[in-house]
């Protein structure tokens, strides 16, 4: 989701047409597509052990967020969406290892059994 902000995030100088083009992107497709996931891991428990972020990706669920306003960026939102964005990869991938560490923990007495 944030790749089409890259050159945002490295200062390059774009015309209107093009951010809009970019935010157009990320609000109609990219956003929706996070927004499901987060909904998806929410229900999952991914954020069970980070009520920090389990927080922040309520908080980005309820609002709509508008990332430029005509004349510039709004740099909270961007900056809150990176932080939502780490720290989700952050617990979905601490909860894939605790599911995998289960799978396994549960297969080590069957291994021994056969």
């Amino acid at each position: 989701m944030t790749e089409p902000l890259n050159p945002i995030y490295q200062g390059i100088a774009l015309s209107l047409d093009s951010i809009q083009s970019i935010i157009s992107g990320i609000k109609n497709s990219d956003e929706p597509a996070l927004k499901a996931k987060l909904r998806e891991w929410i229900q999952l428990g991914a954020f069970d052990q980070d009520l920090d972020g389990r927080a922040l990706a309520n908080r980005f669920l309820e609002r709509d967020c508008a990332y430029f306003d005509g004349t510039s960026f709004i740099e909270s939102e961007l900056v809150e969406l990176k932080q939502l964005i780490n720290e989700s990869w952050a617990a979905v991938n601490s909860y894939m290892f605790f599911q995998f560490k289960k799978i396994v923990e549960y297969q080590v007495p069957l291994a021994k059994i056969g």
